[in-house]
């Protein structure tokens, strides 16, 4: 109707939208995610160019400049995003970093992140794990432990209060756990440096294990 059609038009023009926009928004996003279609630059800055995210990855992304500034700050030689999500700041860290492992549950939104990744010519440089983070955890070993956890969404500016100690929104862990989880991984990147340097310079004074024994 007209009036249907009126409404149409000032909901999108409230929205900084025109109307054939908003009509493609609303298919790709919940209509109370609107706005976070007008910040897809800063997200992205090559988002014209096919970047891919879920509904989860449009409030989730970290803005394209502070996950540069992230990278540069944490740059290292092995990376791990916990939480890979689409992939912004594992781009990002593949630019300063010489490895990036990126782990996400969801292999739909990691296929988002491995596809965004070659958008800006790194996907190379990452190595892309679909499981639990928990579960591959163990297994990692890393300069650094990057962590964006699942949060909650925007709901959490509703919470009064937030303690280390009690379990992160839809995950098994708390923060201080998790932490520690990080730690691990770091501590073990640590040592295989050391025995890595160690075993160079047996190599280059012609020692071998065997030798000691």
């Amino acid at each position: 109707s007209c009036a249907a059609a009126g409404a149409e038009a000032a909901a999108a023009a409230a929205a900084g939208l025109d109307v054939d926009t908003a009509v493609y928004v609303r298919k790709l996003l919940p209509r109370k995610m609107a706005k976070y279609w007008l910040q897809r630059y800063s997200l992205f800055s090559r988002f014209d160019m096919g970047a891919q995210m879920d509904v989860q990855g449009w409030y989730s992304v970290t803005p394209e400049v502070v996950a540069a500034h992230q990278a540069d700050v944490c740059a290292c030689d092995v990376m791990v995003d916990a939480f890979a999500g689409c992939g912004g700041n594992a781009i990002q860290f593949a630019r300063t970093c010489k490895q990036v492992i990126a782990v996400d549950i969801s292999a739909e939104r990691l296929a988002m992140a491995q596809h965004n990744a070659a958008l800006y010519g790194v996907e190379h440089k990452i190595q892309f794990v679909c499981g639990d983070f928990f579960d591959v955890a163990p297994r990692l070993a890393a300069d650094g432990v990057f962590l964006s956890p699942p949060w909650g969404g925007p709901l959490y500016q509703y919470s009064d209060t937030f303690d280390l100690h009690q379990p992160l929104e839809g995950l098994p862990v708390s923060t201080a756990q998790l932490l520690a989880i990080s730690h691990d991984i770091v501590l073990r990147g640590q040592q295989q440096k050391l025995r890595a340097s160690q075993q160079q310079q047996q190599q280059q004074l012609g020692w071998s294990h065997d030798d000691e024994q």
